[in-house]
This record gives C-alpha cells, sequence and structure tokens, in this order.
C-alpha cells in the first residue's frame, strides 16, 4: 500500500476511481439507518478528511451527519497511539451525544455488511458489547493484523 499511502491515510485510498476505502464502511452504516457518525481520523488525514465533508453531506435538520474528527490529544502528550486509543480518546464525544448504542467499524476495509442483524443480536443477548468477524485460518491472521 505504501506507494497509495505516501500521502494519504489508509481509509482516503482511491478505489474504483470517484470511491475511497472509507467509502464502504460509511455506506454500511449509512444504508442501515445510523446517519449520526463520526470518523477519528489519525495519520495523514488532510485527505480523508476533505473527502469525508465534500462526499458525506447529510440533513443537519435532520440532526444526521458524518463528521472527520481529528486527532486529540484530551489525555495526555501524546497522539492516537492506535485505533483503540483514538476511541479511548474520544470517548468525550460518545459522552456528550448519549447515544443508545455505538457501532466501531474499520474504515480501511472493503467489504458489505448490513449492521442492522448484528445490532439486533446485540440488544437481543443483553451483552455489554457484540464483535463481528469471520473465521481465518491461524496461519493467515497475520495479514489482518492479528
Amino acid at each position: 500500500m505504501l506507494p497509495l499511502t505516501l500521502d494519504r491515510a489508509k481509509p482516503a485510498v482511491p478505489f474504483g476511481g470517484l470511491y475511497r476505502l472509507i467509502d464502504f464502511a460509511l455506506s454500511n452504516l449509512v444504508n442501515a439507518g445510523v446517519l449520526r457518525i463520526a470518523v477519528l481520523t489519525q495519520y495523514k488525514s488532510h485527505s480523508l478528511d476533505r473527502h469525508i465533508t465534500t462526499t458525506w453531506r447529510m440533513s443537519s435538520l435532520l440532526a444526521n451527519y458524518v463528521t472527520p474528527v481529528p486527532a486529540q490529544q484530551r489525555l495526555g502528550p501524546q497522539w492516537y497511539t492506535g485505533s483503540a486509543n483514538a476511541i479511548y480518546q474520544s470517548l468525550n464525544l460518545i459522552h456528550d451525544e448519549k447515544p443508545d448504542l455505538v457501532i466501531v467499524f474499520g474504515a480501511d476495509h472493503v467489504y458489505r455488511m448490513d449492521p442492522r442483524q448484528m445490532i439486533a443480536q446485540h440488544l437481543d443477548s443483553g451483552a455489554g458489547a457484540t464483535v463481528a468477524g469471520i473465521p481465518v485460518p491461524r496461519k493467515e491472521a497475520s495479514a489482518f493484523g492479528v
């Protein structure tokens, strides 16, 4: 991916001409009716921020949004040290919004998923958290960041 990510974040890498990798995750969410989305941006985020703000405009009259959130230093002098830390340092956004549910999606994967089934299963189970995944052979797990 290096030539493509030299000047941009991985989720901003073009796909199929007009699209970016992040469009898959955002389409999955919007098509499922998730219409209040904060995108935590990190490394080389300018083109990603620009793409989100120009492509994913929602009706603010209906309180719907897709908004990029730049990296913050809310819990010390360091910038985000990964995706989990980005969420941790942005818990204030969740506290302020007071959503019924929080869905965390990776923004640099190409896949189609309807999260409504996962949400229904989560609510039915009464679990504190639900994680979606697919089985892969152990020898291939490192290709997925595991």
